[in-house]
């Protein structure tokens, strides 16, 4: 086990991270580890990292920001300390030997940092930082930083926890305040590392630096990070901090709404926030202006609110609902719609009711959260109408401000007509057009009927999906647009899943998807029956969990599991976010659905793209993506011995099962692809906005 893991986040630096990682090699202190987690690099890092082979250990990750990837590094660390390297910056020969040796000798001390020299792109020096070192958790407070030069003890981390992945800017303020509170750390007055400046430093954001302030302030005053400050003085920094927030956006973005939102909240914290911008030596009419600059700041923000003509061609903003668990199929779909549609022409907003991991993959969009709240499963006249007075109205409302307060032009409900009635009576109130992206493939019941009568255009998934809904929706309004991959998330997908239950060479198939009745897990349990009377070394992988529906069919599943003295030949691998990985390491995908409404599954598609071949069945949808015999197979739904036979066949020809995964990856690449599906729907949004 080595004493020091040396921890390099990376994302697109491929012309800075060798002589970072150079600057660890050449340690004088040899007894270190070196973790790469490159976050979703579109450059070639990893081909130049390919000659450090045996001297580091390279994780790729898809781009989730550089707290996701500080933690997945922490998680990956076998060393009893833990030093952090930004890929841009690098190190002093004796950095690792000084800082390993303070925490030898001292065992009070839990994180150790030092000065760093700051260097511009022609390796002139700029200053030194920090400016104001950091000993306490009160120097936070009053502007004091700790650079990214820290090694600290791995233990620490079972109180303190990890980064925050909600904070874009200040992550690591957030980390070593948490740290100061709970520990004791140490200021080396010694200058052992180089931080680059450059103009892709994600620091120079001031708008998130501000609001990622905003967001560790407000923690404290929560006590979501315990503490013991005055609250005053809590309430103090934040109205600065929403003061500073507002400045930015009015000088740097003009946008005048939300400096005038975010200069009154600073107002409502603290009536004499300019106070705080006072310095000692200012003259008298100086600090007069001071203290009435937010008010003047503020009547200056309505007046040009009133009277500033807005640019043409300025985006104009969507508001995407999302009211699913946010860890399935549905909430992935929407990450990848709104991360790549064109920005210089729309500006999402993202309306969510739970924050699931899919949710936290959409990139720099608004993301707003209303109260989540359950469905009933039968709806009566009357639970209907309790219903809407206890849910529907007040999210409807809800959403109507939301609508007005950031001037949305269109709305885009990713869910059926009954889940997006909140939103589909908001906008039609506020006479906004509609979009709604039906994900299932059933029949109408007749209160989504009513609510159909004000969406102005559906887009749904398949053919078949189009048969069923042109019953009850006039045609013109349908539009068939296939569910879309990134396929560049699966560039560098890795295979560590039979290494991680220790399956060796057994050959494995699996399931993907939440446990729910209808989603075939019984039929997948007792065609593996089958199948393990034949290939007794199968491997079974049931991926998934309930996730917010009744845990009586899971139950059920797991005892047939028991019933059938499965459990050595089937695995229950829970809810996981390395879903394309694990489906990287199989033999073959199973889509086993029965009852269930699917509309067309992103699971298939991500195993197509993963060159796996696929065995599915025959609901609607699925035939439009599996050609029978030539990209998968398809199997009635609910029959057992067909699926077992198919499986045994593949498993009997993996020649065939290879084939059919690389027709199956063309196919997903000439009608599946992300940019063709983004394309399409940029068109309908124009044609309902322009």
């Amino acid at each position: 086990m080595p004493k020091v893991s040396v921890i390099i986040p990376t994302y697109n630096r491929v012309n800075y991270i060798c002589e970072a990682i150079d600057s660890v090699l050449n340690q004088s202190f040899k007894d270190y580890e070196i973790i790469v987690i490159d976050d979703g690099s579109l450059d070639n890092t990893k081909k130049v990292l390919a000659k450090y082979d045996g001297k580091i250990r390279y994780f790729y990750q898809k781009n989730e920001g550089i707290s996701s990837a500080r933690n997945k590094g922490i998680k990956e660390a076998k060393g009893e300390y833990i030093a952090f390297l930004d890929s841009d910056d690098f190190w002093m020969k004796e950095k690792l030997e000084i800082q390993a040796d303070i925490l030898d000798r001292s065992s009070d001390i839990a994180l150790t940092y030092c000065y760093a020299k700051r260097i511009d792109t022609n390796n002139r020096e700029l200053d030194i930082k920090p400016s104001i070192p950091a000993i306490k958790a009160a120097d936070f407070l009053r502007d004091a930083r700790i650079p990214m030069t820290v090694m600290f003890r791995k233990n620490c981390l079972s109180d303190v926890g990890l980064f925050d992945e909600r904070i874009k800017v200040g992550e690591d303020t957030d980390m070593w305040l948490r740290f100061s509170i709970k520990n004791k750390i140490n200021f080396l007055e010694k200058r052992l590392a180089v931080i680059r400046t450059h103009d892709s430093n994600i620091s120079d954001n001031y708008e998130e630096m501000y609001l990622g302030k905003i967001k560790i302030i407000q923690k404290l005053l929560s006590n979501e990070i315990q503490n013991d400050f005055s609250r005053n003085e809590l309430r103090d920094l934040l109205a600065k901090s929403y003061y500073n927030l507002s400045r930015v956006y009015y000088r740097e973005t003009k946008d005048f709404e939300s400096s005038a939102k975010f200069t009154i909240k600073a107002i409502i914290f603290n009536p004499f926030v300019g106070k705080s911008f006072i310095a000692k030596n200012d003259p008298y009419c100086i600090k007069l202006k001071k203290m009435f600059n937010p008010y003047l700041l503020l009547l200056v923000n309505f007046s040009k609110m009133l009277f500033h003509t807005k640019k043409q061609n300025k985006p104009f903003k969507i508001l995407f609902y999302e009211p699913s668990s946010g860890f399935g199929g549905s909430a992935k779909e929407l990450s990848y719609l709104v991360n790549n549609i064109d920005r210089q022409k729309f500006n999402p907003v993202v309306v969510i009711n739970n924050f699931g991991p899919q949710i936290g993959k959409i990139n720099c969009a608004k993301i707003i959260k209303l109260r989540h709240y359950t469905e009933p499963l039968k709806l009566t006249k009357f639970i209907f109408l309790i219903f809407i007075i206890r849910n529907i109205l007040p999210e409807t409302i809800k959403i109507y401000f939301i609508l007005k307060r950031n001037s949305i032009s269109l709305v885009y409900i990713n869910t059926n007509i009954i889940s997006g009635v909140p939103a589909i009576l908001a906008s039609k109130v506020a006479k906004i057009p509609i979009i709604c992206c039906i994900k299932q493939s059933k029949k109408l019941i007749r209160r989504e009927k009513m609510f159909s009568k004000f969406v102005n255009k559906f887009i749904i998934l398949s053919n078949a999906a189009y048969e069923i809904y042109k019953q009850d929706i006039p045609q013109q309004k349908l539009e068939i647009i296939y569910n879309c991959i990134n396929l560049n998330n699966f560039a560098f997908c890795k295979k560590s899943f039979k290494e991680e239950f220790d399956l060796k060479s057994n050959p494995v198939i699996g399931l993907v998807g939440r446990i729910v009745k209808g989603k075939g897990q019984r039929e997948f349990i007792l065609s593996a029956k089958e199948v393990l009377k034949v290939k007794p070394k199968a491997i079974f992988a049931i991926i998934g969990d309930a996730k917010g529906d009744s845990d009586a069919y899971y139950k059920e599943v797991r005892e047939l599991v028991k019933r059938e003295n499965l459990t050595e030949s089937i695995i229950f691998t829970g809810w996981r976010n390395d879903v394309e990985d694990i489906i990287n390491d199989i033999e073959i995908l199973i889509q086993a659905s029965t009852t269930f409404p699917e509309g067309l599954s992103n699971t298939i598609l991500e195993a197509m793209a993963l060159r796996k071949p696929v065995i599915a069945t025959n609901v609607a949808g699925q035939q439009e993506v599996i050609i029978d015999g030539v990209t998968g197979l398809l199997v009635p739904p609910g029959d057992i011995e067909a699926m077992a036979e198919k499986i045994i066949y593949l498993l009997d020809n993996p020649q065939i099962a290879k084939e059919m995964g690389q027709r199956g990856r063309q196919r997903v690449e000439e009608f599946f692809d992300i940019r063709k599906t983004v394309t399409r729907i940029e068109e309908i949004y124009n044609s309902l906005v322009i």
